[in-house]
């Protein structure tokens, strides 16, 4: 069956058109985190993912927040800032869309607004490769996981 995302006047419910019938549903309140998190770990096939998020409602404050927390030794810094009104991501070298897509879906499906996710991906040379597939979990499970202690 066909579907096709339709936004109504009001900015806090879409409407899902099927063939017939009609489906509305509303989209929850979003919120901010309170402050910086802790950093959170994930381990996957000798890559270990370190995650941190700190509320940003400005660019200006995400940006602030990445060049405090990346790590130069780092193989990537992948983050996202999901803002009011915009919102920005960087894959930094990973394949497009297996990183800063899945943390910034994160951030979307926790509810949470003006807040910048940063994951730090340190890999062993002979660590084996995790794939598309792979990554986009492994981002976004670190995110998740993250965004949980926030």
């Amino acid at each position: 069956m066909r579907r096709a995302l339709l936004w109504t006047a009001s900015a806090t419910a879409f409407k899902t058109q099927r063939t017939p019938p009609m489906q509305t549903r509303t989209l929850r309140q979003a919120t901010t985190i309170a402050g910086e998190t802790a950093a959170v770990e994930y381990e996957v096939k000798k890559s270990r993912f370190v995650a941190r998020a700190a509320p940003a409602t400005t660019f200006e404050e995400a940006e602030a927040f990445i060049g405090r927390h990346a790590d130069d030794k780092a193989r990537h810094n992948c983050w996202a800032w999901f803002g009011a009104t915009s919102a920005r991501q960087s894959d930094d070298g990973e394949p497009t869309g297996t990183a800063a897509q899945p943390i910034r879906a994160a951030i979307e499906g926790a509810d949470f607004v003006d807040c910048a996710v940063l994951v730090t991906r340190y890999k062993a040379s002979t660590a084996p490769k995790l794939g598309a597939g792979g990554l986009i979990r492994a981002y976004g499970q670190a995110a998740r996981d993250c965004l949980k202690t926030a």
